[in-house]
């Protein structure tokens, strides 16, 4: 399976205030010129789940990788993680960020996430991503 990846970077804060997805920024640059990518920040994108629908639906991504903090990102996460697998069973879920790394057993535990990114990942999640293929 050749992965076409969403980097999605969930409401980090309350206050509708747009944030740099940095974590989702580092991770696109270790992808630059190796694989198909897109970047769907939830802080800018009104509905999330609807753009995520039609990204997998209708234009094939089928990697979510989703970046989680504690607070909103994990409140607006979970939900969405859990309805996408349960829409497309076939998506590989992957979590990484701070969530992830200090709670990897609990992510991995879940019903919703395939494989967890411990600590900075832009290494790691290449390298996932080159054994998820072959």
């Amino acid at each position: 399976m050749r992965p076409k990846i969403i980097l999605f970077h969930p409401q980090s804060n309350f206050s509708g205030k747009c944030i740099l997805p940095m974590s989702a920024l580092a991770i696109a640059a270790a992808l630059e010129n190796a694989y198909e990518y897109i970047i769907l920040d939830a802080n800018a994108e009104r509905d999330a789940l609807r753009a995520l629908d039609e990204l997998i639906g209708e234009r094939g991504y089928n990697v979510l990788a989703t970046t989680v903090m504690p607070g909103p990102q994990l409140a607006q996460a979970v939900p969405i993680a859990r309805e996408l697998k349960h829409r497309y069973p076939h998506l590989t879920n992957i979590w990484g960020g701070y969530f992830p790394t200090q709670h990897t057993d609990t992510v991995l535990n879940s019903d919703y996430v395939d494989f967890a990114i411990r600590s900075q990942g832009e290494h790691t999640f290449v390298e996932l991503l080159r054994a998820l293929e072959h």
